[in-house]
Order: C-alpha cells, then structure tokens, then sequence
C-alpha cells in the first residue's frame, strides 16, 4: 500500500502506532477531499516533532498564531532509507533553514473525511489521508536561533510541549464551541470547514504523541 512506509524505515525508526481518527466535513468540502486523492495519494504527508533543545519547532498559522508542528510531503515512490532520510533533511534545510536527524517513529494516523449529515439519504462516501508522525531535533541549534532571533517574521516559534498540546486543545474547543452555536440552517464556508476538520486531526494526533512520549493523559475529544 501506497501509505506505508517502506520496511526498512520502520527497522530503524520503529514502528508507528496506529490511529484511526474519523473527521466529520460539510458534503461540499468531501467533494472536494475525494476529488484531490489522486494527487495526495502521491505522497507521504510526514509532520514532524522537531526539538530545538528542549523545545519544539512548531509552525504559526498565517493570520491567526494557532500553532502546528513542522510538516512536509515526500514522493510515496521512495524505497530506499537513505533516500527518505536525505529527502526529509533535504526539505527541512530547504523549507526551515533546519539541519535535523529523525528520532522516531510515533504515529501512523490514518484520517477518514466523512459527511456531517448523515442523514441527506445519499451515500457520500469518504476520503482518507495518512499522516507519519517522527520526532526529529535541531543539529545546527545555535545557528537557527540566531537566525530566528534576527528574523521574526519567519512565521516560526518555539515553545514547550505542552504549550503545543494546550493550544491545540484550546483552539478544538473553540471550535467546538462555534459550531454547538451555529444555527443548522447556516452554511460554514470551505475554507473554514477544511480548517476546522484539520484542528480536530491535530488535536488528536498530538495528544496521542505526548500520550507515548510522556504518558500524559488522553483528553476526551
């Protein structure tokens, strides 16, 4: 399958485990899921748990501050190691200024897109992504603080694990919160609907990730 990973990754990095996260989206916005697999389906989608010390290198979203970890895509064609290991240290020199070395494999996450109306009598269907989830830390430390200290506006932070937890938490509970609120006979745009989907993958995702790193508890989500 496509959405593994090569064997030989999982030898050297362990094996990720597995979870299976359901994310309910407006029939609309699963059209537009169902029709993109063919091009997701071409790649690995790789975020990644990057220490800078004992922070993390965390990625704030345009126009809102909300945080994510560092993520990258890599072509689902590769089966060698040191070809995936070059390509991710490749992208992250390239895209973050990061010289990195993966630590571990923590999750595979397989995401289902389903309709939040179930009952329209049609069958939708679903849609479904594959996240990799691997620890990494910072080799070239000193070097990327500076830069980051000289360049603020690179859209990167760094903060402590569990601010990155809390803030995911906090930010599905507001839209929790919004969507309890929203009257049923008004539609949510896309973009929001696309957002708000994805808020409910990490907050999960993480919390799974800090539930095998530090074994701290599961929230009910």
């Amino acid at each position: 399958m496509r959405d593994l990973l090569p064997r030989e990754i999982e030898e050297r990095y362990g094996a990720g485990r597995g979870l299976i996260i359901p994310a309910p989206v407006s029939p609309a916005q699963l059209d537009i899921l169902r029709a993109e697999e063919k091009n997701t389906a071409r790649v690995w989608q790789l975020p990644l748990l990057v220490y800078a010390g004992a922070r993390l290198v965390c990625q704030l979203q345009p126009n809102s501050g909300y945080l994510r970890p560092l993520q990258f895509a890599l072509p689902n064609d590769i089966l060698d190691l040191e070809d995936f290991d070059n390509a991710i240290k490749d992208a992250a020199l390239t895209e973050y200024g990061l010289e990195i070395e993966l630590g571990h494999y923590l999750v595979m996450a397989q995401i289902t897109f389903l309709s939040n109306q179930p009952d329209s009598g049609e069958d939708d269907g679903t849609a479904a992504r594959t996240l990799h989830l691997f620890t990494a830390h910072v080799r070239n430390l000193e070097e990327f603080l500076a830069e980051t200290a000289a360049s603020p506006d690179r859209h990167l932070k760094l903060v402590k694990p569990a601010e990155l937890n809390s803030a995911l938490q906090a930010e599905w509970s507001e839209v929790k919160a919004r969507r309890s609120t929203t009257p049923p006979n008004v539609k949510i745009g896309l973009l929001t609907d696309y957002h708000d989907a994805w808020v409910l993958v990490y907050a999960r995702l993480m919390a799974q990730a800090f539930n095998q790193l530090f074994g701290w508890p599961l929230p009910t989500i």
